[in-house]
């Protein structure tokens, strides 16, 4: 548990780091949370999970930031994390993810976007552990609700390697937009 701790410490500040850097460097950042629906498959059977918020690896919490440069370009890092426990047994993952993003009207006003991600997921469980790589790409909209709120609908797949699942997610997320592009 004590490695656990220091794991998902150390996945946090990497993920939060390079956005509280970013918006402090006068650019815009998106933080925000993401809820929908996640389809797993493979040659077994199907797992559906409908989650809020969710859109992590079988629909496990996430919380990203958007780190938008001036062409419509963008980075997004991801962190989920989910835990389980019955009978004295517990199960974790820590979801990982890193997102490169295209809005084709930029960051400034409502846009569709399109994404590549590449993604880690840890999942351990009394003495057992095991870490799966996965890759996927998908689309979605962007619309600012308010300067400082977007709202984000998309659709996208997974492939995760060595499990030889396919993930397809639809996803609705809702961020805070920090606009440090005009700050003195």
């Amino acid at each position: 548990m004590k490695t656990l701790t220091s794991l998902l410490s150390v996945a946090l500040l990497l993920a939060t780091a390079p956005g509280t850097a970013y918006a402090q460097s006068g650019t815009t950042v998106e933080i925000g949370t993401q809820g929908g629906l996640s389809i797993l498959r493979d040659g077994g059977g199907t797992v559906t999970t409908i989650a809020l918020p969710g859109g992590g690896f079988g629909g496990s919490a996430v919380v990203y930031a958007t780190l938008f440069g001036s062409s419509g370009a963008a980075f997004e890092p991801r962190l989920g994390f989910r835990r389980s426990s019955s009978d004295g047994s517990s199960f974790s993952i820590l979801d990982a993810a890193g997102r490169v993003k295209y809005l084709v009207r930029g960051a400034e006003e409502s846009s569709a976007y399109f994404f590549g991600e590449g993604a880690l997921v840890r999942g351990s469980g009394g003495s057992d552990s095991e870490t799966e790589f996965g890759a996927g790409a998908g689309v979605g909209l962007r619309h600012l609700a308010r300067p400082q709120v977007a709202v984000n609908l998309e659709a996208g797949y997974r492939r995760w390697f060595d499990a030889e699942m396919n993930e397809f997610t639809l996803s609705l997320g809702v961020g805070v937009v920090i606009d440090r592009s005009s700050a003195p």
